[in-house]
């Protein structure tokens, strides 16, 4: 009964622990995604002549 009981234990660890690293997983991929949209879409970049590219886009009449 009381290697059952272990067992168990065991079980419940291992199954808390991977759901703190699957919440680990999608808080992760939820920041990189919000740095990805910031670093591509609203940082202002000298090759487009010192605009984001929301703003270069907007300058020439595309809209996205």
């Amino acid at each position: 009964m009381e290697n059952n009981k272990k067992d168990t234990h065991k079980a419940d660890v291992s199954e808390m622990s991977e759901l703190e690293t699957e919440a680990s997983l999608k808080e992760f991929m939820r920041e990189l995604d919000n740095y990805l949209h910031w670093y591509n879409e609203d940082i202002i970049k000298e090759s487009l002549g010192y605009m984001s590219p929301e703003g270069y886009r907007a300058s020439l009449g595309i809209a996205v």
